[in-house]
């Protein structure tokens, strides 16, 4: 049975109907959403339902959506962010502060390079920018050790 919803687009000024089932999934919406608005990324944005983020496994029945209710396309404050999902973002970000706060190289300059949890459950980290290649080791949010690298040391 197709019903009526309303979408509110991530700038606010568009609202979209939409007709689908209760039973679609949070995840085939937003990424048909994310097609047809020509947004680009769907990891980059979340759909909210009363302020809630909606997850994308849930369907729009488990919401307890129901005809003419409105959802809300909202951008993601990491935005842009290519990191893998199984990655720790504090601590990468903490890192790329560091960077910038004692080498003096602006965060947006800085590409994370390479990432990987040690058996000692050190974070070991390599960073790119100006031509220069950085590795730092993290444990606890605290940067223990860094250091320049050669490109052949950053290929092995």
């Amino acid at each position: 049975m197709d019903n009526k919803i309303l979408i509110r687009d991530v700038k606010g000024e568009e609202v979209l109907e939409a007709r689908l089932g209760f039973e679609c999934e949070i995840g085939s919406l937003k990424e048909k959403l994310i097609e047809y608005l020509g947004y680009g990324m769907s990891e980059d944005y979340t759909l909210r339902y009363k302020g809630m983020k909606m997850s994308e496994e849930r369907t729009l029945d488990f919401y307890g959506i129901e005809k003419h209710d409105l959802l809300v396309l909202e951008e993601n404050p990491k935005k842009g962010k290519k990191y893998p999902l199984d990655k720790d973002f504090k601590t990468v970000e903490s890192a790329q502060k560091w960077l910038e706060e004692n080498i003096g190289v602006a965060r947006s300059m800085i590409t994370l390079l390479k990432y990987k949890i040690n058996d000692d459950k050190k974070r070991e980290m390599l960073f790119e920018f100006e031509d220069k290649t950085v590795k730092l080791l993290s444990s606890k949010d605290k940067i223990e050790d860094y250091g320049f690298i050669s490109s052949e040391e950053r290929c092995g």
